[in-house]
């Protein structure tokens, strides 16, 4: 049997360390892939990707943040669930957060933040940028090593924004915990839930895009 039918990509945590071979099987075998776990297709595909990505009309971002892992709260049955999505989202989980958003509400809510990400803007934070870099590589030089996107792309970002939003200093912590980007994160598929729709059509997954 394939790996890439042996192997459960999102609950294989040995994946955590070097996911690329499983990245090219998948994308040798095809750029979109169904996978026997969780319902998903595997996208690994460069164009493919982009359609996705950019295809607003025809795929949706409601479950962006945690993937496979939070059922949807009632079967999705037919070849459009757009209605369905609609009628349901504010129960799906992170439901507020931009990522999950789709147009004409996410391009709504992208306008108003991009009044604070101007280069007038970010030039006059430049300082206060730099030390939140410093500050958060800081919390793992020691170990030597660290996984670079949850241990600094992410909390970084949220640093910057919480600086560009004005949020003080003595509460940014409470932020970034409040955000979900302590030290400590979460287990892979730590939603506790387990029910999911057996007849749930598969969803797309980006994994791996080359």
């Amino acid at each position: 049997m394939p790996d890439w039918k042996a192997v459960d990509f999102f609950g294989n945590e040995s994946l955590l360390e070097n996911p690329y071979p499983s990245f090219d099987e998948l994308r040798a075998v095809s750029p979109v892939l169904p996978l026997p776990h969780l319902g998903v297709v595997a996208v690994t595909g460069y164009d493919e990707t982009i359609e996705v990505y950019c295809g607003a009309e025809r795929f949706s971002s409601c479950n962006s943040p945690v993937g496979p892992f939070a059922p949807f709260p009632v079967p999705l049955e037919g070849e459009d669930v757009s209605e369905l999505i609609d009628r349901y989202r504010d129960r799906l989980p992170l439901k507020e957060h931009m990522v999950t958003m789709d147009p004409p509400t996410h391009t709504r809510e992208r306008g108003l933040l991009m009044r604070l990400l101007t280069p007038k803007r970010l030039q006059e934070n430049e300082d206060s940028i730099w030390r939140l870099a410093d500050q958060q590589l800081d919390d793992f030089t020691a170990d030597g090593r660290c996984e670079f996107i949850g241990a600094y792309a992410q909390p970084f970002a949220m640093l910057v924004t919480a600086d560009l939003l004005g949020v003080p200093e003595a509460d940014r912590q409470r932020f970034r915990e409040g955000s979900g980007l302590t030290v400590s994160p979460g287990q892979i598929g730590s939603d506790q839930s387990k029910w999911r729709p057996a007849d749930s059509p598969s969803r797309p997954c980006l994994i791996g895009a080359g």
